[in-house]
């Protein structure tokens, strides 16, 4: 999406500027060594290709869109899908195709955590909390509105 929006690098402090409300699902605190793999990937191919658009207009994306989290005290990096989509159009996957490579590479691990909570008889949510209204009746599907 930020590549469709920025088109080259040097927008991206505009791009985020008129963006910064929306919510960026593609950043969060989590593992900075996969994504830091994801880059160095990412800065490969495009050096193979010959073609640095996407790697350009991602790092700045990125750099611009810290910078404001941190002005606001909430550190937060990209995960390793914000660079993903750049991966795919490199190595010439049609953009149709993105989901389902996303939804393919993470399949094993969906259903391994199936596998777990049928074996546990229990969810995995540690940090769920119900807070909804407690013993409600169930409606069958057909009697729902």
């Amino acid at each position: 999406m930020c590549l469709l929006l920025c088109r080259d690098s040097t927008y991206a402090h505009i791009t985020i500027a008129d963006r910064f409300h929306l919510k960026y699902i593609v950043f969060c605190s989590n593992s900075v060594k996969a994504v830091k793999k994801c880059i160095q990937y990412l800065k490969e191919l495009s050096d193979l290709k010959g073609d640095t658009t996407y790697y350009d207009i991602l790092k700045e994306v990125e750099g611009v869109f810290r910078e404001r989290m941190e002005e606001k005290g909430k550190p937060i990096y990209p995960n390793v899908d914000f660079f993903s989509g750049a991966v795919y159009a490199l190595l010439g996957i049609p953009k149709s195709l993105f989901t389902p490579m996303f939804a393919m590479s993470r399949a094993a691990g969906w259903l391994g955590h199936i596998l777990e909570q049928r074996h546990d008889n229990r969810l995995f949510r540690p940090k769920a909390l119900y807070t909804g209204e407690e013993g409600r009746e169930f409606v069958p599907l057909t009697a729902r509105e």
